[in-house]
């Protein structure tokens, strides 16, 4: 309910604002404004959205073997959906069977998503690499150009409750959760030129 409220209420405001734009009588500092008022409008939908699909998420959490070859097709698949132009390698093949919980694809679509999104080439390049640095472990590695800002990554890395934050942070601190509830860990390798998101999940025994 709380989020049909909001979508509606900025649903009027952006209409307000478009009229506004549209106006004649607005000097160029004052049509400035109205254009950043309606982009912040829609990242607060952005961010309503992104709560209640953490919500829908978690209360669907189950943990258990789960074959990772499927996961990173699903995965891939999904996000190509939306980035058709984006380039995104995968393995040929990954036998791995890993401790997960039931939306691990979810947690992967987000962090292949944040890859494609913080580049500003018009065919966004991202590799999904498997490999065990452990015996007892398998790790799902996310590479790609660019960086994530430091404002989304600070959502991730808080603890506690879900932070109200812009709606990509939410993102993230969805992969951490949902490779936690296995007891797996994300690590965000983050510089100037390129980011690597590690999932470490539990291998489970042939």
């Amino acid at each position: 309910m709380l989020r049909h409220n909001i979508r509606n209420d900025l649903n009027v405001v952006r209409g307000a604002l478009e009229d506004l734009t549209g106006s004649e009588s607005l000097t160029a500092a004052e049509a400035d404004l109205v254009a950043a008022a309606a982009r912040h409008a829609d990242a607060v939908v952005e961010t309503a959205e992104k709560a209640r699909y953490i919500q829908q998420t978690i209360g669907s959490s189950e943990v258990e073997p789960t074959p990772l070859g499927p996961v990173i097709e699903r995965a891939v698949e999904e996000v190509r959906s939306e980035h058709p132009n984006a380039r995104i390698r995968t393995p040929d093949s990954s036998d791995q069977v890993v401790l997960a919980d039931v939306n691990l694809d979810i947690a992967l679509e987000e962090a292949i998503r944040n890859g494609i999104v913080h580049q500003d080439d018009p065919a966004p390049t991202v590799s999904v690499a498997v490999s065990t640095p452990a015996s007892e472990r398998v790790r799902v590695e996310v590479r790609n150009p660019g960086s994530i800002p430091d404002h989304e990554l600070r959502c991730f890395r808080e603890r506690g409750e879900t932070p109200l934050a812009h709606g990509s942070g939410l993102g993230l601190w969805l992969v951490r959760w949902i490779v936690g509830s296995a007891h797996g860990t994300v690590e965000f390798d983050n510089d100037d030129d390129r980011t690597r998101v590690r999932f470490d999940l539990y291998r489970v025994a042939d």
